[in-house]
């Protein structure tokens, strides 16, 4: 659902509150995850609420994030009935 996510990100004007609940990492890419780098100086963790990571977490890690959290099991369930456990597992 990335267009939903882009069109969340250009619905928030800076500074005010988020049309989201979270910060879509595929939407600000490397590039957003340097710039959180750049301005903390403390571990920064990648969680990706879906069955599958990857996409995600590729972009984090090469932003510079230090560490990656949770399961594709743990997260079908809660957060996606599009896809079944088997397709989870396969991601």
């Amino acid at each position: 659902m990335f267009d939903k996510a882009e069109d969340g990100v250009l619905q928030t004007m800076p500074g005010k509150t988020s049309c989201l609940n979270g910060y879509p990492v595929p939407i600000h890419g490397v590039r957003g995850i340097e710039e959180i780098m750049k301005n903390i100086d403390t571990p920064f963790q990648i969680r990706a609420g879906s069955p599958d990571h990857r996409f995600a977490y590729e972009i984090g890690l090469a932003g510079g994030a230090s560490s990656v959290e949770g399961g594709f099991l743990c997260y079908l369930y809660p957060y996606d009935k599009e896809n079944s456990p088997a397709q989870s597992l396969v991601y």
